[in-house]
């Protein structure tokens, strides 16, 4: 298992509070709020802001977080990489076989292929006709 960043620094979570009332904040407020370009006495001490980046947008993501990691572990079955949290079945390795000729076809390829793809070589178990795409309805992954 091993851990890749999912976004960068300063694409994340508020670690402060809410300031909606002036009743809330100190002196250091006003300073960070006075460097972020608001100055004057109506902006320090009237505009609501985050006490962690002094952001005055309230669904803004904080420009001082750190960025946040996921967990990724490799499949035994594809090799492929995938989040254990994640892992509801789809994207691994085909369960059926390939259907490179008619002969290996079915009446339930051509329902499911339609008139347009009939056919078209295809897996059986998903009816992709990508012979190197992950399958869309395959088992979850196996973790090592």
């Amino acid at each position: 298992m091993y851990f890749e960043p999912e976004n960068q620094k300063g694409d994340c979570a508020h670690k402060g509070e809410w300031h909606n009332r002036y009743a809330m904040c100190s002196a250091r407020c006003v300073a960070g709020l006075a460097m972020n370009g608001l100055k004057g006495p109506l902006n320090k001490f009237t505009l609501a802001h985050w006490s962690c980046c002094y952001t005055v947008q309230l669904d803004a993501p904080c420009p001082n977080s750190e960025p946040h990691f996921s967990s990724y572990s490799d499949c035994v079955r594809c090799g492929g990489k995938f989040i254990a949290e994640e892992n509801g079945g789809g994207g691994c390795r085909h369960g059926g076989t390939w259907h490179a000729s008619r002969g290996d076809c079915s009446l339930g390829c051509a329902l499911k292929l339609g008139p347009r793809r009939l056919g078209l070589q295809h897996w059986s178990c998903c009816y992709s006709t990508e012979k190197d795409d992950m399958c869309t309805q395959s088992a979850p992954h196996v973790m090592r």
